[in-house]
């Protein structure tokens, strides 16, 4: 285990050490009517376990997927950069953030990614670990089942409303609501709206942007 790794589990040991000591907090918890007790044994007892818990998994995805990658590739300028100790901090933060391991596995990927690869000028690795923190696991599920159903570029194909249904109903994805999730992805600048100036087109159409394909290609790194 590296020491930012190392350094990350001690902090959130910490935190949870200094809820446990500070007993105005701990009895504003317990004032919350019906919870604050549930809430009190939860931040008590199980912050630093969970917290331990999702940085291990990371570390174990982290080390699964470096393990596949010849030491060539790694741009190690880059790995002693204070941009990857940013890119691992804000990693390890999102992990115990979240429940997700799909999230975390992906978490992980982005952080080998950024080691061995170029990506486009226009976009930093924190730009894509923002991005995947903002996303939900059903919205990262989405994403996915999109970029594996457009990503060949010889076929211009197009997301919708009726694309998303017939997508939940043969890759069997999780129930949603195609239009909440089209209005999500675009409001992060991951799909835009059709324009075409054709008689009878009345939108509903989008695209994927670049920076879509450019996370999914981050994302997509075949390591395992």
């Amino acid at each position: 285990m590296s020491n930012k790794m190392k350094n990350s589990q001690e902090l959130f040991n910490k935190v949870a050490k200094k809820y446990e000591s500070s007993v105005a907090f701990k009895l504003a918890i317990a004032a919350i009517p019906k919870i604050g007790g549930l809430i009190d044994i939860l931040l008590s007892t199980k912050a630093s376990e969970l917290s331990n818990n999702r940085i291990e998994t990371l570390i174990q995805n982290l080390s699964r997927k470096m393990d596949q990658i010849e030491n060539y590739k790694i741009k190690m300028s880059f790995l002693n950069s204070e941009e990857f100790y940013d890119l691992f901090v804000q990693a390890a933060i999102a992990t115990i953030k979240t429940r997700s391991i799909l999230k975390i596995q992906e978490y992980a990927t982005i952080l080998v990614s950024s080691i061995i690869t170029e990506i486009n000028d226009q976009f930093t690795y924190e730009d894509y670990m923002n991005v995947l923190i903002s996303l939900t696991e059903k919205e990262l599920i989405f994403m996915k089942a999109i970029y594996d159903e457009l990503k060949n570029p010889a076929d211009y194909k197009i997301i919708s409303e009726n694309v998303l249904l017939q997508l939940i109903e043969r890759k069997n994805l999780p129930k949603a609501d195609p239009n909440f999730i089209i209005g999500r992805l675009v409001s992060m600048g991951l799909i835009t709206e059709f324009k075409a100036d054709v008689i009878g087109y009345g939108g509903g159409v989008y695209e994927m942007t670049l920076a879509f394909r450019e996370l999914m290609e981050a994302i997509n790194l075949h390591v395992d």
